[in-house]
C-alpha cells in the first residue's frame, strides 16, 4: 500500500493513477483475476477508464451497455456490491447471462471522497466464492486511495482549466484594448456585454475574439462578434 500511495502521489494524470489502482487490486486482493474502474461523469455518464485485461474491459462494457451490473450499482448507489456466483445472481439477469463464460465472482467498491462519488473499483474472478472478508477490506482500502487521488487530480484539472479560461479572457480584453483604445475595465465590460447580447459564455466570446482577431481591425466597439 505504501508503494501504491507513492505512485498515486507521483501520478501526472488521472488515467495513470487509476491504472496503478487496478494493477494493485489484482496484486493485493485475494482471489482477484482482473479489475476495472468505472468513472462517474458530471452528467452521471459512466465510462471504464482503467482495466487490467480484455475480460475486465468486456464485462464492464457490457454492464454500461445493459445499464445493469455490480459496477453500475457501486458507482451510483451502493458502497459495496459482492456476488459469489454471478451466473446465479438474479440482481442483474441480462449482465449475468452475458458474462457467464468470463467471470464468476465479483467485488465492487464505490469510489467516494469529500467531493462526492467518483465511480467504482470492480474486481473480478473466474472462480466462485473467491473473495473473503480480507479481500473486501483490502479493496475498500484501495478505493479510499483511489478516491483521494481522483479528487486531487480532478481539482488540479479544474484549476488548470480555470487558469486557461482566465488567460483566454485576458487575451480577448487585450485585443479590444488594442483595437479600440479602451482601458482594461472598459474592455472587460465590452466582453461581458457581448456575452449577454449573444447569449454565450464569456469564455466562448473570448475564444471567438482571439480566433478572429485578424478580421476585427476595422470594427467598432458596437460591432458584431
Amino acid at each position: 500500500m505504501t508503494e501504491l500511495a507513492q505512485m498515486l502521489d507521483d501520478a501526472l494524470d488521472l488515467e495513470s493513477a487509476l491504472e496503478a489502482v487496478t494493477v494493485a487490486a489484482v496484486e493485493l486482493v485475494d482471489g482477484a483475476d482482473c479489475a476495472a474502474i468505472t468513472f462517474l461523469g458530471p452528467h452521471h455518464d459512466l465510462e471504464s477508464v482503467a482495466t487490467t485485461s480484455p475480460v475486465a474491459t468486456a464485462v464492464n462494457l457490457l454492464a454500461h451497455q445493459l445499464q445493469e451490473g455490480p459496477c453500475i450499482d457501486a458507482a451510483t448507489d451502493e458502497r459495496l456490491v459482492t456476488s459469489t456466483d454471478v451466473q446465479g445472481d438474479l440482481r442483474w439477469p441480462g449482465w449475468s447471462a452475458a458474462v457467464a463464460d468470463m467471470v464468476s465472482s465479483v467485488l465492487a467498491v464505490q469510489l467516494v471522497s469529500a467531493r462526492g462519488v467518483h465511480g467504482a473499483l470492480t474486481i473480478y474472478s473466474s472462480a466462485r466464492d473467491s473473495f473473503t472478508a480480507e479481500s473486501i477490506c483490502t479493496a475498500t482500502t484501495l478505493s479510499i486511495h483511489a478516491a483521494i487521488a481522483m479528487r486531487a487530480l480532478l481539482l488540479q484539472t479544474d484549476m488548470t482549466h480555470a487558469v486557461a479560461r482566465h488567460t483566454l479572457v485576458g487575451q480577448a480584453r487585450g485585443i479590444l484594448m488594442d483595437q479600440f483604445g479602451l482601458d482594461a475595465d472598459a474592455a472587460h465590460d465590452l466582453v461581458l456585454r457581448r456575452s449577454c447580447e449573444a447569449n454565450l459564455k464569456v469564455v466562448e466570446v473570448a475564444r471567438r475574439l482571439v480566433a478572429d482577431r485578424s478580421t476585427k481591425a476595422g470594427a467598432t466597439p458596437e460591432g458584431h462578434l
